[in-house]
C-alpha cells in the first residue's frame, strides 16, 4: 500500500459503459496532504493536477499506459 495520509488519488479507465477497478496512483502523486483532483486532457497527452488552489500539469508519456 502506498498510502501516505489524507485523501489519495486513484485512476480508473472506461471501456464503453464499464469502468475498471480503481488503481491508486503511486507515491509520485499521493503525498502527505490531501491529493485533490487529477484530469487527463481529451487527447490523453497531459495530466492536470489540481492542488492547493493551483493547477500543475505534466505529459502523460511514461506515466500512464
Amino acid at each position: 500500500d502506498n498510502s501516505k495520509s489524507g485523501y489519495d488519488a486513484y485512476i480508473s479507465y472506461r471501456d464503453g459503459n464499464v469502468w475498471s477497478v480503481p488503481l491508486k496512483f503511486d507515491k509520485r502523486f499521493n503525498t502527505l496532504n490531501d491529493d485533490e483532483s487529477f484530469d487527463i486532457s481529451p487527447d490523453k497527452k497531459f495530466l492536470f493536477i489540481f492542488k492547493n488552489d493551483d493547477v500543475y500539469w505534466t505529459e502523460t508519456k511514461g506515466l500512464i499506459n
